[in-house]
């Protein structure tokens, strides 16, 4: 054994060797663990025994283990006989970047790249990074307010990294390790390897399934959705399925479902040796185990390496697996995985939809071609009139099926335009008249046991108006959709199209539906007579096409009643084009009911009820349109007042390339005031230019003052002028420049006040100056930046009036705020009071400073940052709006605002609203508003805590309600909105009273006057989980 040659360092010296020191250990473990063990013993007159301590560093000569620097974490003595020793434990260098904490969170920021990511979260500590291969970037959801560590984890989950530390450097890899052709046997029964296998994850068929459903079936001779490992056997399968919801094409999908494949389709094994000397390797290395009992080699990794770098006969512990464990707190991943749970769980509703539209359409269809065919001899046998009745029926279903999608897409909070919402309700109600129309016209077709001409043409114009009136109210719907969709962004768009899917859907079945129908009256008709059976077939298809215009009256509720169809003319429209449609869907029936009432048809009857559905489907295309024109609409104006414009990505400030000079002498005697010659310390001032302006500091003022110069010699400075008081020796004299720098804007995306989306090119303002001149009041200026109407970031200086302006000045209207910074040499920042304290160092040097504020009440931040597949329609975590809240004297006001599906806590800004769209107010509450299940059955009940700050400057904590005097039991006191008598009484979250699928927000507030109501607006701006 060899001596160690370990050294003890302390974080500034090396403070010995530590030869004595035996049985090192370094374990090490795949982008986990990495620590040096060892044991010391207390010899006498050895003072290194005490030097053992936690925080002191043992660093290896940099020809053993890289030299590599470790921590001493744990120090524990002990005594064997009359022995004493320490053992020590010691974490590599690098893990102490779990002691620094990241205070900034990300809700959500799309398409990073790990340089970005890890240069915003080794800012500021002592660590670099190299990032090794080629990573794509990444969206980073709910990310920050955590150890640096965790967070470097959690971004390796992410990206799918790996990490190796060289001290202070850590790299971002691809894959650490590599393949140096190692190999390790492994047979029955060998000693010295312990061999584990698991086949718990093991998969040889693999299904998958891409977007929209999308399988390899038709691929390159792919017959079925899945493919089998090398290694499957049908008589002991491992299948599963896996989906990929971001792949749209089949090739793609394929290669992904044979990687995939490749790394499950062996058992997970693991060979753990104390035996087995490979020579030199490294964690992550790639070794090939020859396993004779599974018959084939196994591509296996390093995962774990315990060595002893002083002791070569030891052998090392090695564990080699063909996959990693992950032990630690990924949040990330299970977040991802709910995530495309919910996007699976819209697809497949949006294809049940598609299916009920289709239908709908057929029936519609059927009806139609049954009975115009059963119509056509005049008579109605008995079977006519039985499928007639079935038709009927099936159609009615179809009907039913679009009549809830109506509603719902009535309902929807998105669709805000008044003119989409007018149309979906004017193209459903259209097409609900012509079902009725049509239904009327084939019983009064059919009661009779014959049609004639009259009833059979009634019947056919019933047919053809419902046709028609489906189209319109399919155009209806897509139009309603189209406006949910543009309403919202980002995971506003899944519920937008889930909704949409289905409104055709039920459109589709609607319409096919009617044309069943109008075939199968087609039929009956043409004998002119109904017969008993065709009367049945007749109702039947009455009934389709009645359950397909109630799917489709529900999208139409849904769409008409939603909270942003704002849009005047679409909702006239949309109610237009549904009341017409109902209105030739009940001429439709009218007409058909006529005819078969009689069991004949007429030429006359047979003509109504072809035209009755030539206008039906005219009706539903109208009703189709209002509905698309309402969803466009409802898309574009949810979206803009749920997340209003602002920045929606980037444009962060920061400063490059600054610089100052600045030179210092002092006084070596006196100086009078009026005096023209100052004398300093020999060769002091050699550098200093041959004239110009210097600053001396003034005891008396408190701070530098500016004298000119006209000369200087070896230890004086001659032709003096602004001493105007008594200095004395020993007075710092200076020379400086304000700094300069660059003052740089990321680039961004960024929504202008008047809608446009605009891209946000990064900008850089050269050679900015950063301080402010000596006699300033309170030691600030501002730089204030933001972005113009046309695109462009600008930016401006503006004073602080001694401390009395908290913000720099607003803009030009049209423009969005980026931030602002100060800079000088002031103490406290700005709050609306004098300060005149300033910060200068013991020498009196002014100590200039920057500081940069993306401060929310000087930034438009855009209210909704999107998360995938987060559904928009009470779904979306970010939110903002105005509350306008007036209470009477004596009485409650409750106010609903819906927040999601599924939330169960609510973080709430709440402040004034002044209108401006500045929140121009220093008072205000942050609220934690938890949900209580029913009964409180999950036992974990209602929280409701937060800070405040008054209009009186007050502060505090809540926690529930309480009851103090003069307000008795309230949350919030109307002080916090600058009021007199209206409190926040209670606040809630709860299923919401206009839709119990989904959770609002819920507010109760109590005006404890006798008589006077008070009015205001509030600003509400929350996060919801």
């Amino acid at each position: 054994m060899s001596r160690s040659r370990l050294e003890l360092w302390d974080t500034v010296e090396r403070l010995a060797y530590l030869p004595a020191a035996f049985s090192v250990r370094i374990r090490e473990v795949l982008s986990g663990e990495y620590f040096v063990t060892f044991q010391y013993p207390k010899l006498a007159g050895d003072g290194r025994y005490d030097l053992l301590i936690t925080g002191n560093e043992i660093r290896f000569p940099k020809d053993i283990e890289y030299g590599q620097h470790f921590v001493i974490k744990r120090v524990e003595e002990v005594r064997e006989g009359g022995k004493i020793s320490k053992t020590i434990e010691a974490h590599h260098v690098a893990l102490q970047l779990g002691q620094y904490f990241f205070d900034l969170y990300i809700d959500f920021r799309a398409a990073q790249t790990p340089e970005a990511m890890l240069s915003m979260l080794l800012v500021g500590t002592p660590y670099t990074y190299v990032v090794s291969g080629s990573f794509g970037a990444r969206d980073i959801s709910e990310w920050g307010e955590k150890s640096r560590l965790a967070l470097l984890y959690e971004l390796c989950d992410v990206f799918g990294a790996e990490l190796s530390f060289n001290n202070y450097e850590i790299t971002f890899a691809i894959r650490k390790g590599a393949d140096n052709g190692k190999q390790v046997r492994y047979r029955k029964n060998m000693k010295g390897i312990r061999r584990t296998e698991t086949d718990l994850e093991r998969i040889t068929r693999l299904y998958g399934y891409g977007k929209d459903g999308l399988t390899i079936e038709g691929y390159a001779g792919h017959t079925r959705k899945y493919i089998d490992s090398i290694f499957y056997d049908r008589y002991r399968p491992f299948e599963a399925s896996k989906e990929w919801p971001e792949i749209e094409d089949q090739g793609k999908l394929l290669s992904t479902m044979e990687s995939y494949l490749s790394q499950y389709e062996v058992p997970q094994l693991t060979y753990e040796t104390e035996t087995v000397n490979l020579g030199p390797v490294e964690v992550g290395d790639t070794i090939t185990v020859l396993d004779a009992v599974l018959g084939y080699d196994v591509s296996a990794r390093l995962q774990e390496y315990e060595r002893y770098p002083f002791q070569p006969e030891q052998r090392p512990r090695l564990v080699i697996a063909n996959f990693r464990e992950r032990n630690r707190d990924d949040y990330l991943i299970e977040m991802r995985r709910r995530q495309k749970e919910t996007a699976d769980a819209l697809a497949r509703r949006a294809a049940q939809i598609e299916k009920e539209q289709t239908e709908l359409e057929q029936a519609q269809d059927d009806y139609q071609q049954y009975v115009e065919g059963a119509f056509q001899d005049g008579v109605i046998s008995a079977a006519e009139a039985k499928a007639i009745a079935e038709h009927k029926r099936t159609l009615g279903q179809e009907k039913s099926d679009v009549d809830s999608e109506y509603t719902n897409v009535m309902g929807n909070g998105y669709l805000t335009d008044a003119a989409v919402r007018a149309s979906l309700q004017n193209a459903k109600t259209a097409y609900d008249s012509a079902f009725s129309a049509l239904n009327t016209a084939i019983d009064n077709a059919i009661a009779d046991g014959k049609t004639t001409p009259a009833e059979s043409t009634a019947v056919k114009t019933a047919f053809a108006t419902l046709a028609t009136r489906l189209a319109t109210l399919r155009a209806a719907f897509q139009a309603a959709m189209q406006s949910i969709t543009q309403k919202a962004e980002g995971n506003a768009k899944s519920y937008a199209d889930e909704l949409n899917a289905r409104v055709q859907t039920q459109l589709s079945e609607l319409s096919q539906a009617q044309n069943d129908f109008e075939t199968y009256l087609d039929g009956a008709f043409s004998d002119g007579l109904i017969s008993t059976a065709e009367s049945k077939a007749i109702a039947e298809h009455k009934l389709s096409l009645a359950k397909e215009k109630a799917d489709v009256d529900i999208e139409y509720q849904t769409i008409y009643n939603n909270l942003y169809l704002t849009n005047t003319t679409l909702k006239g429209a949309l109610g237009t084009a549904k009341t017409n449609y109902d209105k030739a869907y009940a001429a439709l029936i009218a007409a058909i009911d006529t005819v078969i009432a009689d069991k004949r048809v007429t030429p006359a009857e047979r003509a109504n009820v072809d035209a009755k559905f030539a206008d039906l489907t005219n009706k539903l295309a109208t009703l189709r349109q209002a509905m698309q024109d309402c969803v466009k609409s409802i898309g574009q104006a949810g979206l803009d007042a749920v997340a209003g414009f602002g920045i929606a990505l980037g444009c962060i400030i920061s400063i490059e390339n600054r610089s100052q000079v600045k030179m210092l002498t002092t006084l070596t005697s006196s100086a009078a005031s009026g005096a023209t010659t100052l004398n300093v310390g020999n060769g002091t001032v050699d550098a200093w230019p041959s004239s110009g302006t210097a600053y001396i500091w003034s005891a008396s003022f408190g701070e530098p003052r500016a004298i000119s110069y006209s000369g200087k010699t070896a230890t004086s400075l001659t032709g003096i002028t602004g001493i105007t008081s008594s200095y004395s020796s020993g007075t710092s004299v200076y020379l400086w420049n304000l700094p300069t720098g660059d003052i740089v804007v990321s680039a961004g995306t960024a929504i202008m006040p008047d809608g446009r989306y605009l891209q946000i090119p990064a900008a850089r303002f050269n050679g900015q100056t950063l301080g402010t001149n000596p006699g300033d009041y309170d030691g600030w200026e501002f730089r204030h930046l933001w972005i113009d109407v046309n695109g462009n970031v600008q930016l401006a200086a503006a004073g602080t009036s001694g401390g009395w302006n908290l913000y720099p000045p607003n803009p030009p209207a049209g423009s969005l705020r980026i931030g602002y910074m100060l800079v000088g040499y002031g103490m406290e920042d700005p709050d609306g009071s004098l300060n005149s304290t300033k910060d200068y160092a013991t020498d009196k040097y002014p100590n200039f400073k920057e500081r940069i504020y993306h401060d929310y009440r000087y930034r438009d931040q855009r209210a909704i940052t999107a998360v995938d597949n987060d559904v928009a329609y009470g779904g979306v975590p970010n939110g903002a709006q105005t509350l306008s809240v007036s209470v009477s004297g004596k009485q409650y006001q409750t106010y609903y605002i819906p927040i999601g599906m599924g939330k169960r806590s609510v973080k709430l800004a709440i402040s004034l609203d002044d209108g401006s769209g500045y929140d121009a107010y220093t008072y205000g509450a942050d609220l934690t508003i938890g949900r209580k299940a029913a009964n409180n059955a999950d036992g974990k009940g209602r929280s409701v805590w937060g800070t405040y700050v008054d209009s009186s400057g007050s502060s505090g904590m809540v926690n529930g309600q309480r009851n103090a005097s003069p307000y008795g039991v309230h949350i919030l006191t109307p002080r916090v909105w600058g009021k007199t008598y209206t409190m926040l009484y209670d606040a809630d979250l709860m299923p919401d009273p206009a839709d119990a699928s989904r959770i609002a927000l819920k507010l109760t507030f109590y005006n404890y006057s006798a008589s006077t109501t008070e009015s205001f607006d509030l600003s509400l701006r929350w996060h919801a989980l």
